[in-house]
């Protein structure tokens, strides 16, 4: 049985290495070259229509930070939202993210970093980015105010312990305060963030009122 457990663990493990480098290449301008057609929206070398669904594309994306992050990372793991231990305000260990190694913590970490770096257009240079958009449409507040509460999710996550399962056993409120830093995002993610650009809502997401 061990044996066979670890021949489909590498299995696992070689098709996601394979997936990984399919999508690596399908964005390289030597490949599939997808960051072209992003960047070409809305002209003849490019699939994608116009440039505004071009930009709706990258925004749909973001929005993994409403149901992965915050509803299911955060919010089902600390019995916040709905869970399948059926638990209010309890850890429910059934919906941790990787469980065995223990790296939610690292996950979560890295998925708001990414988010950041997608909306400022990058971690080390203020590159163009959503919050260049929002300011050239004349909302430089909005700009600022989700930038600053993207870093302060950050800071909240980066507060978590390392352990993910020590902290729904310990440091249970500071979950709770993660979860309501990243909710503030995904509120901004759906209302303002999205009329002001006039941008759509993935439709994953339009029939979720939390």
């Amino acid at each position: 049985m061990g044996r066979a457990r670890c021949r489909l663990a590498e299995a696992i493990a070689l098709d996601v290495a394979a997936q990984a480098e399919l999508l690596e290449t399908a964005w390289r301008a030597d490949g599939g070259n997808f960051v072209g057609e992003l960047a070409n929206a809305g002209t003849s070398s490019s699939s994608i229509a116009s440039a505004q669904e071009g930009i709706n594309r990258i925004s749909d994306a973001m929005f993994y930070t409403d149901k992965m992050i915050k509803d299911m990372k955060l919010g089902e793991t600390s019995g916040i939202t709905i869970n399948v231990c059926g638990t209010v305000g309890e850890p429910c260990l059934r919906e941790v993210e990787h469980p065995i190694s223990d790296r939610a913590t690292f996950a979560i970490r890295a998925n708001l970093a990414a988010l950041r770096e997608g909306f400022t257009g990058s971690a080390a240079v203020d590159g163009p980015g959503f919050d260049d958009f929002l300011i050239g449409v004349g909302h430089p507040e909005v700009a600022q105010a989700m930038t600053a509460d993207l870093d302060a999710a950050i800071a909240d996550a980066a507060a978590l312990p390392d352990s993910f399962l020590t902290a729904l056993a310990s440091d249970y409120p500071q979950i709770v305060t993660t979860h309501a830093a990243v909710k503030q995002i995904t509120d901004d993610l759906k209302t303002q963030f999205l009329t002001l650009l006039n941008l759509e809502i993935p439709d994953d997401v339009a029939t979720d009122n939390d």
